[in-house]
């Protein structure tokens, strides 16, 4: 029986027998002493009956916050050896949380690396591949969608333009906050100093932590460190940079020096980096104070919290200073911190993917046996030596392979090797050699992949001409070339071509 309908009528009978002590038969103090028993026994039964299973019971299901630091190359987080404090909130975070030292990314760019990790699908499964934006049709299950037909509530926060309802990344989600911290005055050269991350993380936090009766699943898509490398006080500076060097960081010079390619003078590279981590930490902090607001809501130990990034950042490496068109691991290579509560600290080195941690969660999200202490062993079910993929942006077709020891990397338009190197001995990829056994194996996999690829249909709605303020947000980032019109990251193909 629900439980509004029993206390009313217990009212009602109360009532009724209140108003019958006032008579002769029940005005005696042993009267209403065996009513009181009657009632009291009365109200354990009724109790036993409809307040067995009461509509406000707690999910004992762990909550999931997947927090993306937007461009934060691996090697610039502490707890992955860098040497600059950058990242002392997610350090102390990895120190009692599962670290995967090779997570390499599907794409050096947010909607393909999104994508990827949103589907839990490679791109050449999904039909993604060979595209760097568009609209992510609605026959893709995204992991929000499974979340939410298994009971979670889902809610997602977003800084990024690509990470938006605008290109279908949205499905799933009860509630999903989009916003642009980089202001469009000046082409979006500025970070908009009014602009308040940390308020919105409380706000959309507070949305998924409203309703007890069930777990969340609560996606933040954080913009820092992504350019413009702009800080604000007490993070610039923090690494020695200047307010005269600040302006380096504005997305427009950023843009301009990575088009153009390097080499770069080392001054003003260095100048660049220490902004970049500025940019960081401050991206950091913003993570801890998610971490100490779940901590507050008594929410920590009842929370998976997971830590990564979409992409890696040049940083000079390769002659460039930003990502999306190369697919060396300075712009693939990113963090990877799980934090399973119950569980203890672990360092892995198994190689995965983004769709990995997808699949991970999809398998949580459905309740499947050992889902939950699997988020702390993702990709142990897979091959010995197994090869991962990558793809750079439509305009230079790149396509990566890549073991444990040794990476490939081949046009997709002409089948011809642009680089080989072993990465044990060349982990920064400074040298290519020739192709030995392993490297022709790869290649002649890989080429036979490219062309299984070549004829999937493109799984991407028809094109639309992007609005006006969504083309000055990519334009504010550099996805789109203002002066030509060109979509680096080209939101919406014109075409549904064949992939790649």
């Amino acid at each position: 029986m629900p439980r509004g309908q029993i206390f009313p009528s217990f009212t009602r009978l109360s009532l009724r027998h209140g108003a019958g002590l006032s008579g002769g038969d029940m005005a005696s103090w042993g009267g209403r002493r065996h009513l009181s028993h009657f009632l009291l026994g009365l109200i354990l039964v009724l109790c036993s009956v409809g307040c067995s299973q009461p509509p406000s019971l707690e999910d004992s299901r762990f909550n999931v916050a997947l927090v993306v630091l937007d461009a934060a190359r691996a090697d610039h987080l502490g707890s992955y050896e860098y040497t600059r404090d950058t990242t002392p909130n997610a350090d102390e975070f990895a120190s009692v949380a599962t670290r995967y030292d090779s997570v390499i990314s599907e794409a050096p760019f947010t909607f393909l690396a999104t994508s990827s990790l949103f589907t839990a699908g490679s791109p050449a499964v999904t039909g993604l591949v060979g595209r760097t934006g568009g609209i992510v049709p609605a026959s893709l299950e995204l992991i929000a969608e499974t979340a939410k037909e298994n009971g979670f509530g889902t809610y997602a926060y977003s800084e990024n333009p690509y990470v938006t309802g605008y290109f279908g990344l949205d499905q799933g989600f009860e509630v999903f906050e989009e916003t642009f911290p980089v202001s469009l005055l000046m082409r979006g050269e500025e970070i908009d100093p009014q602009f308040d991350s940390a308020g919105q993380l409380t706000a959309i936090l507070k949305k998924a932590a409203g309703d007890k009766s069930r777990p969340f699943f609560l996606y933040v898509h954080l913009l820092r460190p992504h350019n413009p490398y702009a800080p604000p006080s007490p993070y610039a500076g923090r690494f020695g940079s200047s307010p005269e060097s600040r302006p380096e960081g504005e997305s427009k010079p950023l843009i301009a020096l990575h088009s153009k390619g390097g080499p770069y003078e080392q001054d003003r590279l260095d100048s660049i980096v220490q902004l970049y981590d500025e940019n960081l930490a401050y991206g950091d902090a913003l993570f801890g104070g998610l971490l100490a607001e779940l901590e507050e809501r008594g929410l920590r130990k009842k929370t998976i919290v997971i830590l990564t990034s979409d992409h890696g950042e040049a940083l000079g490496d390769h002659d460039r200073i930003l990502h999306s068109n190369q697919v060396y691991d300075s712009m693939l290579r990113v963090p990877l911190i799980i934090s399973v509560p119950g569980e203890g600290p672990s360092v892995e080195s198994v190689s995965i993917q983004l769709a990995d941690l997808g699949r991970g969660l999809r398998r949580y999200f459905r309740g499947e046996d050992g889902a939950v202490a699997g988020l702390t062993r993702i990709g142990f079910d897979q091959p010995t030596g197994r090869t991962l993929y990558s793809w750079t942006n439509a305009k230079t077709h790149l396509v990566a392979a890549r073991t444990n020891k040794r990476k490939l990397i081949v046009d997709a338009r002409t089948s011809g090797v642009v680089g080989y190197y072993d990465l044990l001995a060349d982990p920064g990829e400074s040298v290519s050699g020739p192709l030995d056994e392993e490297g022709k194996a790869l290649l002649s996999g890989l080429l036979e992949k490219i062309r299984a690829w070549a004829g999937l249909k493109v799984r991407i709605e028809p094109a639309m001409e992007i609005d006006t303020e969504k083309r000055r947000q990519l334009e504010a980032l550099g996805y789109v070339d203002p002066e030509e019109g060109e979509q680096t990251e080209n939101p919406r193909p014109k075409s549904d071509e064949s992939a790649p």
